[in-house]
């Protein structure tokens, strides 16, 4: 937990414009440098900062002080991004060559019968590919070589759903498991609403479609384009809630959910990718971190203080998610700050974020109607217990509000809007003839 903080601390801290000590930060927390882990992802996060800052560095340095393996430093530098997967069965290979160190992979190389064709990410847990495999045609595939272990793998290996990263095998090392994966393409969500938002006097003309780049042939593209901005992206985040209702289903919180992390495949389908930091409902996990403009207060707290947290989580963080899909903005992200704030300033700073998120959900409330409003703040409550119950509530509200129907799971507090959603449903009973009948009928009457 203190090796996150520091870590998180440092990004914060250059991200201000505020440079990062090191020293003082191994004269105050002894206790993170004293493994090899620890001062290997202390290390690393600095190094990466500075060297995004343009501020000159070496990694030969870190390798003398901190006696730390900095063989492929520069290479990770040159981040593209997650991307995701397909359909296949999962199957499980022991005793395979897994590398013990994985700044020893790079592009090119041959590993397990798989070419290493491109580096599509990094994270402290790992490292992710594009590959080949010659053996099946050439087929593309993604390869995520990860420290988690093999328990973890072969449980997100028991997700088979159309919104969930599938897995075709598990290759398990004495240290490192890798995870091979269908390749979809490199689109996230996140690049989605960079493109919908990049011109916001245009929105009003774009069709979430257009975004995705969907061949309208495929009848899900064609319900994206044939929907209202607003109910598109209703129906695209329902999708994404159907796959967290099945991960939690089988006990399985992903606790990173965010818009970079759900794969838009080429026929309009969200898929959530990257369960690096996923665990079981309510308990703790070895692996601490997450999005900070993306997480829970109660996974805030935890990332300070430890514990696990529950499916309500997710929720609130999809929420976050379709809150930045019809704004343009997240609330959360993180600000930079004038001084060198801790890593509990950070966290702190956070909750109180999560706190005032009136303003935000006023802006809302001027291009989405009642009911969406009323929708994402049953997802943003502070409180877990005030949230949607499960994903499959959000999914019901979602359904309903698209067939102009009242919410089931949250306030329904405008009466012109439940008028016009009863208007829709009986218009039979709205239209001039039947307008005219009944006045004849009260003239009649009279």
């Amino acid at each position: 937990l203190l090796i996150e903080l520091l870590r998180v601390q440092i990004e914060w801290s250059w991200s201000a414009g505020q440079p990062f000590s090191l020293s003082a930060a191994v004269d105050q927390y002894p206790e993170a440098f004293a493994c090899k882990e620890g001062r290997q992802a202390i290390a690393f996060e600095d190094f990466r900062q500075r060297i995004q800052a343009g501020d000159p560095v070496s990694a030969d340095e870190y390798a003398r002080r901190f006696e730390v393996d900095t063989r492929g430093w520069g290479r990770h530098l040159n981040l593209k991004g997650s991307t995701a997967f397909s359909d296949g069965s999962t199957q499980i290979a022991q005793g395979v060559h897994s590398p013990e160190s994985l700044s020893a992979l790079s592009v090119g190389d041959e590993w397990n019968g798989f070419v290493l064709d491109e580096k599509l990410g990094e994270s402290r847990f790992g490292a992710t590919y594009l590959a080949t495999q010659p053996s099946l045609a050439g087929r593309q595939v993604v390869l995520k070589f990860s420290r988690l272990d093999s328990a973890e793998a072969e449980k997100l290996a028991s997700l088979q759903h159309t919104n969930v990263t599938p897995i075709h095998s598990i290759h398990e090392g004495t240290e490192t498991s890798v995870i091979c994966m269908p390749f979809f393409g490199k689109m996230t969500l996140a690049h989605v609403i960079a493109r919908l938002h990049a011109h916001p006097a245009d929105n009003a003309a774009l069709s979430l479609a257009t975004c995705m780049d969907l061949d309208l042939k495929n009848k899900l593209a064609q319900d994206y384009a044939s929907l209202s901005l607003e109910h598109a992206c209703l129906r695209l985040v329902s999708r994404i809630a159907e796959g967290l209702q099945h991960c939690h289903e089988r006990g399985i919180v992903h606790r990173d959910v965010k818009p970079a992390n759900v794969i838009i495949r080429g026929d309009g389908e969200p898929m959530l990718i990257d369960f690096n930091l996923s665990g079981e409902s309510g308990v703790a996990s070895p692996y601490v971190g997450g999005t900070l403009a993306y997480m829970s207060p109660e996974q805030l707290t935890a990332l300070r203080d430890g514990g696990g947290v529950g499916p309500a989580s997710d929720i609130y963080s999809l929420g976050l998610v379709l809150l930045e899909l019809l704004l343009g903005e997240n609330p959360c992200a993180l600000r930079p700050r004038a001084d060198d704030a801790s890593a509990s300033v950070v966290v702190a700073d956070a909750l109180k974020q999560r706190r005032t998120l009136s303003p935000a959900l006023e802006r809302l409330g001027q291009i989405a109607s009642p009911a969406v409003v009323a929708m994402v703040t049953r997802c943003l409550c502070s409180c877990p217990q005030q949230r949607y119950e499960s994903a499959s509530d959000l999914c019901e509200d979602i359904e309903r509000h698209l067939n102009f129907q009242p919410l089931a799971h949250a306030p329904n507090r405008s009466l012109s809007e439940r008028f016009r959603k009863l208007a829709k449903r009986k218009a039979h009973l709205f239209s001039w003839p039947s307008f005219l009948i009944g006045l004849v009928l009260v003239a009649s009457i009279a």
